[in-house]
């Protein structure tokens, strides 16, 4: 028996009768593009793995262009005094979102996105491109892409 589960309006087809998720795209977050490491917005890769009926039928590594997508962003690090040294104010959260939205854009054909750590930022611009966040403390791809498989995928977000 097979139905379909509609998860932040991402649609993934699963086996009712064991559980296990027949058709999805996951995109896993990582800095080295070989473990699941560091928050969504601090990353420089997306291990994205492609899983029809059950199986992995294609994987990738996709490169996260930090400094496309940051440009035009101003420097949220700086405290100081002073031209180009202002202190945070809200015109630079919004920047921040910015950011995470051509993050989250350049995965957009995934229907689940998995990550060490998300800001609420990251999160939403996530949400917005229909797809499901998780926040895990597996280090290895494989043991996402199993807990995911077998329906076992548990949200660590932190509050």
């Amino acid at each position: 028996m097979q139905d379909t589960y509609f998860a932040a309006q991402a649609s993934i087809t699963i086996n009712i009768m064991k559980g296990y998720i027949l058709d999805t795209k996951v995109a896993i977050a990582s800095k080295d593009g070989k473990h699941v490491i560091g928050a969504f917005g601090s990353i420089k890769y997306f291990k994205v793995f492609d899983i029809k009926n059950g199986k992995i039928v294609d994987e990738e590594i996709r490169t996260v262009y930090q400094t496309d997508a940051g440009a035009s962003l101003p420097d949220i690090s700086t405290k100081g005094q002073g031209p180009g040294n202002m202190p945070f104010n809200l015109g630079v959260f919004d920047a921040g979102k910015e950011k995470h939205m051509k993050m989250a854009k350049a995965i957009s054909d995934c229907d689940t996105v998995v990550a060490r750590k998300m800001c609420a930022n990251a999160r939403d611009s996530i949400l917005q491109f229909n797809m499901t966040p998780f926040e895990t403390s597996f280090s290895k791809f494989e043991h996402v892409v199993e807990a995911l498989q077998k329906g076992e995928l548990n949200d660590e977000k932190s509050t």
